[in-house]
């Protein structure tokens, strides 16, 4: 995988809330759950889950908001207040806003109506389109297929193209040969699927947001003048790096601001 450095807007996008979730994950689910957790893709979720809960569609939208706002790094835009007539929960009203999923009609969302794979894929799916519309990466290039699935028969009409686009880019996976199109989806399901999009990023390249403008100087550290110099760095471990995470630190001082201002940068070397 390429070298890539993923740029946070603040450090507060990374931050995760101690017991984001109930209880443990599965064995099997366990090394990628915790890798997910510290790349900060798993907010608090409402209702407390458990990870072998089924995930809901309103806690698909919190974690779905959670890792695409990570990826781009920057906060996505909400709907108004009053799109759904039962549910005002903020992730929600940005998922709606970038299309990523809709409400059922009537003007409700149902927020605690529980999910299934398929569902789970084309929501999934639109994700995908709206981070490849909003920045230079290409996570799904691969046409989708069912061939192969012994249960292709069982997937509804309007999931089929984002089922297999899912599969062929290695998304989601079947068991053996079965996509169990109709069972539910746990949120440690969910959240692997997930985790799997965003090592997808890691493969293509960064999505790095704009230069800053209005920067006077940088502080401490002027051998890094923008984001985009530090693409591909194989220095020397800076000054106020933590190594044992991979992360390094820097400051700038914007001409119109009071204070620092301090960026999170984490690099990987893979």
């Amino acid at each position: 995988m390429r070298r890539w450095i993923a740029v946070l807007l603040c450090l507060g996008l990374l931050w995760v809330p101690a017991g984001a979730v109930a209880g443990t994950p599965s064995d099997w689910a366990k090394d990628e759950v915790e890798q997910a957790v510290q790349a900060g893709l798993v907010p608090q979720l409402t209702g407390d889950p458990a990870y072998q809960d089924t995930l809901t569609r309103e806690q698909f939208a919190q974690l779905v908001v959670q890792t695409v706002e990570v990826m781009l790094g920057r906060q996505l835009t909400a709907a108004p207040a009053g799109t759904f007539t039962d549910c005002e929960t903020p992730a929600v009203l940005k998922a709606s806003e970038a299309g990523i999923i809709g409400g059922i009609g009537g003007g409700k969302f149902a927020p605690e109506q529980t999910t299934n794979r398929e569902q789970i894929a084309t929501m999934m799916a639109r994700a995908i389109d709206y981070l490849e519309e909003n920045s230079d990466l290409s996570l799904a290039p691969k046409a989708g297929s069912l061939e192969g699935f012994t249960d292709a028969a069982q997937v509804s009409s309007w999931a089929a193209e984002a089922m297999g686009r899912m599969a062929a880019n290695g998304i989601m996976e079947g068991s053996g040969s079965a996509l169990s199109p109709q069972n539910p989806c746990t949120v440690e399901q969910g959240i692997l699927l997930l985790a799997r999009l965003y090592d997808l990023s890691a493969d293509d390249g960064p999505a790095l947001p704009p230069a800053p403008t209005g920067v006077g100087h940088y502080a401490d550290y002027p051998m890094v003048p923008d984001f985009g110099d530090m693409i591909g760095y194989t220095g020397e471990v800076m000054e106020g790096s933590q190594p044992q995470y991979n992360t390094v630190f820097y400051q700038y001082i914007a001409d119109n601001a009071s204070c620092c201002v301090a960026n999170k940068l984490q690099k990987f070397f893979i």
